[in-house]
């Protein structure tokens, strides 16, 4: 006679005959699943009675989508400001990160709902270093393009009027460039700096004089701008710029010749590209030994992470 071992049923008969799940641990899961769902779309749709009773049933205030946004992203992003409260009420985290990132604060900012993002900011809620760079990015083309409303949201939002780009021209520099005096003076009045240099040396000023711009310098000059004219005139390429020419000419003798007059060894160009990456991008042999041999950086590096050897 043999013997057969029954696995145990997963599934057992309730009090009414009907048959539930052996642990109820899967439909606990599955109840919470659902109450977070309708959270987030309550938080999304600013339904606070709803929100409110979803969390006297136990729903997360904390709960996200599949894209991890939380109800606390969902109701920044639309506005919701007494939403934002409540969760904030029920301790929902104001620095949650949804799949792409992303933080509430943001959401906010990027709706335009300065409310949300001033209570944010007030409960904590702190820019990251992405968001940081990105505002200060779209500040400079701002700037740029004359888009004043633009300026004036950013900043609002937490842009760092002196923020630069990758050549260390900042918005003040490139509205001064453009002769966008309403721009310069926006700045001004969130104290941009005058007096900030570019990676050449160069003030705003000195933009606002090589392109003509009269009130421009008149602005820059009361907040602080200084020198004459003279002293900001083009006086053609500067020292870097020669030595990054005369290396990627291949022209020695100019090169020993600004060496003796000072000129580094290490110049480089505005995508960072040194003397050294342009003598060895074209072959020229006696140039790079040259540069070696006065101590040029070999493992410089320039905007886009390549070395000298890269490009030889």
């Amino acid at each position: 006679m043999s013997w057969r071992h029954h696995e145990p049923s997963p599934e057992r008969a309730s009090v009414d005959g009907s048959t539930v799940s052996g642990s109820g641990k899967d439909q606990s899961m599955e109840r919470r699943k659902k109450l977070g769902k309708e959270l987030c779309e309550a938080a999304a749709e600013g339904d606070l009675p709803q929100i409110k009773e979803l969390v006297e049933s136990n729903a997360s205030p904390d709960a996200h989508d599949y894209d991890k946004r939380s109800a606390m992203h969902l109701a920044c992003s639309e506005g919701h400001i007494e939403v934002v409260k409540f969760l904030i009420s029920q301790k929902a985290a104001i620095g949650a990160v949804d799949r792409w990132g992303g933080y509430p604060l943001m959401d906010a900012v990027r709706g335009k709902h300065n409310d949300v993002k001033e209570l944010l900011i007030q409960h904590g809620a702190k820019y990251s270093e992405e968001d940081i760079v990105k505002m200060g990015q779209e500040l400079c083309l701002a700037a740029h393009r004359a888009n004043l409303d633009r300026v004036r949201e950013l900043i609002s939002c937490g842009a760092n009027p002196n923020a630069f780009d990758w050549d260390r021209r900042s918005a003040l520099h490139l509205a001064a460039a453009e002769g966008n005096v309403d721009i310069v003076e926006e700045l001004i009045m969130h104290k941009a700096d005058p007096t900030l240099k570019d990676r050449w040396g160069a003030d705003p000023l000195k933009d606002a004089i090589r392109g003509k711009h009269a009130k421009v310098q008149a602005v820059l000059r009361a907040a602080g701008a200084h020198g004459s004219a003279d002293d900001h005139s083009d006086h053609g390429p500067t020292m870097g710029e020669k030595m990054c020419t005369s290396a990627a000419k291949g022209d020695l003798q100019m090169l020993k010749l600004l060496v003796q007059q000072k000129g580094s060894v290490n110049a480089s160009d505005y995508d960072k590209r040194s003397a050294l990456h342009l003598a060895a991008a074209e072959g020229h042999g006696e140039v790079v030994r040259f540069l070696v041999e006065h101590k040029a950086d070999v493992n410089s590096k320039d905007r886009w992470g390549g070395d000298p050897l890269k490009d030889a």
